[in-house]
């Protein structure tokens, strides 16, 4: 992205910015555009058709970003660079790993008795 593609809020970070401009001030949004796209939801990004075309877009570089990670994982030495845009690539089309996090009451409720414990000392009445 070039510098003049740049607003000051990015400053100078590479971060991709809506294409649209403000009718008011003519100036370019500031705003991130929807993932494969190219302007942000205020400015189509969230019509269904501009959805699915940014969602092809992405798809479309999956198989070379599978392509280029099967080369490095064969390589001795890995492009910390190229392994980076690769994950990037995979995460943003929604292959990335599954994380779950386990928050249930029980957890929270047992979590709470144990730490008021450790402070008040034991008791076996203990309701929370």
């Amino acid at each position: 992205m070039t510098q003049a593609g740049m607003t000051q809020a990015n400053h100078g970070r590479g971060e991709r910015q809506c294409t649209a401009t403000r009718k008011t001030t003519g100036a370019r949004c500031g705003n991130s555009p929807i993932l494969g796209g190219t302007v942000c939801r205020y400015h189509g990004g969230g019509a269904p058709q501009v959805k699915a075309r940014a969602r092809e877009r992405l798809l479309a570089m999956v198989d070379p970003a599978l392509t280029e990670l099967s080369r490095l994982l064969r390589k001795s030495k890995l492009d910390p660079v190229r392994m980076a845009a690769v994950k990037d690539v995979l995460d943003r089309a929604g292959f990335r790993p599954i994380e779950e996090v386990d928050v249930t009451i029980s957890n929270i409720i047992s979590t709470l008795q144990a730490r008021i414990r450790r402070i008040d000392g034991p008791d076996d009445n203990l309701e929370v």
